[in-house]
């Protein structure tokens, strides 16, 4: 169990006054498919996580970032990174999830149906820095 959580809008409120700097993008992601121990595919009950995300401030708080990270964490191995996997109509991505911050800039989108989750990722360090220090390919 989490201790002291922040709710979704917390994390959200605090992602927004962060300066975006980049990277941080598994390069390609087929690799990445390929090689990454998958933690759970597009549906989060694979892992038992079934509550929703809400961003209004106007109603009961949820819990579903800081649930959701401790969970993805919590089945890494030692010695992996996490990456989560995503796509729209025109690219697909695979992003280092390092935080909250990180996890809800992407699950926003998904609840918004800017994007699809593809899954969750553990991904050996050295080979999630070889990933992460290739260029984007189209």
């Amino acid at each position: 169990m989490i201790e002291n959580p922040k709710s979704d809008l917390e994390i959200l409120q605090a992602s927004e006054g962060m300066a975006y700097v980049g990277g941080g993008y598994y390069n390609p992601v087929c690799e990445l498919e390929e090689r990454g121990r998958k933690i759970c595919g597009h549906s989060l009950e694979d892992i038992g996580v079934t509550q929703q995300m809400h961003l209004e401030p106007y109603l009961d708080d949820t819990f579903f970032i800081a649930t959701l990270l401790d969970e993805l964490t919590r089945r890494l191995k030692e010695n992996e990174l996490l990456f989560g996997a995503y796509e729209n109509e025109k690219f697909r991505t695979a992003v280092y999830i390092h935080s909250h911050e990180r996890l809800i800039e992407f699950e926003r989108q998904v609840l918004e149906s800017v994007l699809k989750r593809r899954g969750y990722y553990g991904v050996d360090h050295d080979q999630a820095n070889r990933g992460l220090m290739r260029d984007f390919q189209t």
